[in-house]
């Protein structure tokens, strides 16, 4: 709860006092933004509250976070599914370098090397396996552009779908 404060008035009116007397100021080059809370404080529920009667209100807050812990926590047991999110990045300004994208972790640098090899001016290919990806390296902007725009897009690779552009310069 970094950048926030709690303060309790003893009176609404002083609450609102400060509110507008504060509001828009400066603290640390950042402008304070006071809001009212939502529900009282316990040192406001001690004082109106009796003794019994504010014992027994934090019991059943307790056993409510509590329950609602548990009840999470019950979730949490549940398998979930996790989904891979990958993100395809397009460039369409020519580079001697080409990016190959959603490369399956079972391909390797002499599948890779197989579909590039036809084409003159290959110079090196690295494959990052941890990225799910391939850096092409040709000699000349020319030779990669001739290999980009004769393979397309997508590239089938040991029938695993890839995508293939411009890495940025």
């Amino acid at each position: 709860m970094k950048g926030q404060a709690f303060i309790a008035y003893a009176k609404q009116e002083n609450a609102n006092d400060a509110v507008q007397s504060l509001q828009g100021t400066l603290l640390f080059d950042k402008q304070l933004e006071i809001q009212d809370a939502t529900s009282q404080s316990d040192a406001v529920l001690k004082e109106t509250l009796g003794k019994t009667e504010f014992e027994d209100y934090l019991k059943k807050r307790k056993e409510e976070k509590e329950q609602k812990n548990r009840k999470r926590a019950s979730s949490d047991k549940e398998p979930k599914q996790k989904t891979k999110r990958i993100k395809i990045v397009i460039n369409n300004e020519p580079n001697k370098l080409l990016l190959l994208q959603k490369v399956d972790p079972e391909l390797t640098s002499a599948d890779i090397k197989s579909i590039f090899d036809k084409f003159q001016g290959l110079k090196e290919i690295n494959l990052v396996k941890p990225r799910n990806l391939a850096l092409i390296e040709f000699t000349e902007e020319s030779a990669a552009v001739i290999c980009k725009e004769a393979l397309g897009q997508t590239i089938q690779i040991k029938n695993h779908e890839c995508y293939l552009t411009y890495a940025k310069k």
